[in-house]
């Protein structure tokens, strides 16, 4: 009687594949296998030809196989730019709103500034900042090499300002003071002819030029905001962009004025707003 037989015998049963050489039947190789494991072996060849192809077809090929692969790359691109273009306009917008500080400090205006040129320099000698060469290195010496006196600021409750210590710009006597209702940001200051101008503190040059106004006036950008205006200076040794420190000569004082007018002016502004300057300095 003939044995049925079943799956698992099917599976298991033993198969032996014997290559011999056609010329004089000599054995070459010999495989043994079962349908179990030629299944099992052609499933994991199928599988990794498939994950093969599809990450071609994913990366790779994609531009050839993927007809959307175009439009998901420049779609990539145009976020990238989106996200650029976000960060340049609050970039422009930040310039542009500390630009409109620098321009209400020279003028001397606490007010929005509209967009004409009322509110500029009216007159800046040559395309450049004008700078004294004939000032020899001497002269620069000399004002340099004389000591600052540094003054504490005062208790009074301005944020960061009340922390810091501040150094007197120039030695003089106060002939005009600081007057919010006169629109007066500025203590004019009585001061001998030749006075060297010192920085306050630490900061940049964001601006050192000739208006018809104020003469040579040198403004400078500190930490936390905080702005110092030098108007009335006959002698500048600084431009644009330079970084000075605490006690650094910045220029001359003008010659002195009739009938004892002021002949320096001095400005404190913190987060685009005037204060008074003799709230934090002892003149």
């Amino acid at each position: 009687m003939k044995h049925r037989k079943t799956l698992s015998h099917w599976l298991t049963n033993r198969f032996l594949l014997i290559i011999r050489n056609e010329e004089n039947f000599a054995e070459k190789r010999t495989f043994s296998f079962t349908y179990a494991k030629l299944i099992v072996f052609c499933s994991i060849f199928l599988i990794l030809v498939f994950s093969l192809c599809f990450y071609l077809s994913t990366t790779l090929l994609a531009a050839f196989f993927d007809p959307t692969h175009k439009q998901i790359v420049l779609n990539k691109k145009i976020i990238a730019l989106s996200a650029k273009v976000d960060s340049l306009t609050t970039e422009m917008e930040q310039k542009a709103a500390f630009t409109a500080i620098v321009q209400r400090v020279i003028s001397g205006k606490d007010e929005e500034l509209k967009p004409d040129a009322s509110n500029s320099v009216k007159a800046v000698k040559g395309n450049e900042i004008t700078q004294l060469s004939t000032v020899d290195s001497l002269f620069r010496k000399e004002f340099e090499k004389k000591e600052s006196n540094v003054f504490s600021v005062k208790n009074v409750s301005f944020g960061k300002l009340s922390n810091l210590i501040l150094f007197n710009p120039v030695s003089g006597i106060v002939k005009s003071k600081y007057s919010a209702g006169r629109q007066s940001y500025e203590v004019g200051l009585l001061v001998k002819q030749g006075e060297s101008v010192k920085a306050v503190a630490d900061g940049t040059v964001i601006f050192a030029g000739w208006t018809d106004q104020n003469e040579n006036v040198v403004i400078l950008q500190h930490e936390d905001n905080l702005m110092t205006v030098y108007k009335k200076n006959s002698v500048v040794l600084k431009k644009d962009g330079d970084t000075v420190k605490a006690g650094e000569v910045l220029g001359v004082v003008s010659d002195p004025q009739p009938a004892g007018n002021p002949n320096f002016y001095f400005e404190l502004w913190y987060k685009g707003k005037p204060v008074n300057p003799e709230n934090f300095i002892t003149f």
